[in-house]
């Protein structure tokens, strides 16, 4: 318990401002303050973290693994996703961009593998799991890259 809220508290400074500007959205005056780019980043970090938790919630509830490991790939896919859209550096963009198309590949191979009644995940999706995982945990490394992360002004 204390390793899963460290890890929460340390990969926090990733996605509080998408998270942020999520809840703004819900806000009819404040959302008007967002640019577009902080609205497209606030549905997929904020809306991919929500529906992440509510998806490993009921897979714990259900039992289900299998929604467990889509919701760790659609996770995994928030911090690659949180250095995309306001981003001023392009390479970076287009870096952390293919790193989280791959998380969020690795996500809806996963949910394909769910609507499927009766079958189990294959290596091949376990295997695109781990490197969303990868790729979730190299972004937050790669973020710190001063040519590849610029905030605009």
């Amino acid at each position: 318990a204390i390793a899963v809220l460290y890890a929460l508290f340390v990969l926090w400074v990733w996605v509080a401002k998408g998270l942020g500007n999520f809840i703004l959205l819900f806000d009819r005056f404040a959302r008007h303050a967002l640019r577009r780019r902080e609205k497209i980043e606030a549905v997929f970090v904020g809306g991919g973290i929500m529906a992440g938790l509510l998806m490993l919630i009921a897979g714990i509830v259900l039992g289900r693994e299998g929604f467990c490991f889509a919701a760790a790939a659609l996770i995994a896919s928030v911090f690659p996703l949180s250095l995309t859209f306001t981003n001023s550096s392009k390479a970076g963009s287009i870096v952390f961009g293919i790193i989280g198309s791959i998380c969020m590949l690795a996500f809806v191979t996963l949910l394909a593998g769910l609507a499927l009644p009766g079958l189990e995940p294959n290596p091949f999706p376990m295997d695109l799991l781990m490197l969303a995982v990868f790729g979730g945990v190299v972004t937050t490394w790669l973020g710190l890259v001063p040519a590849l992360r610029r905030r605009r002004p």
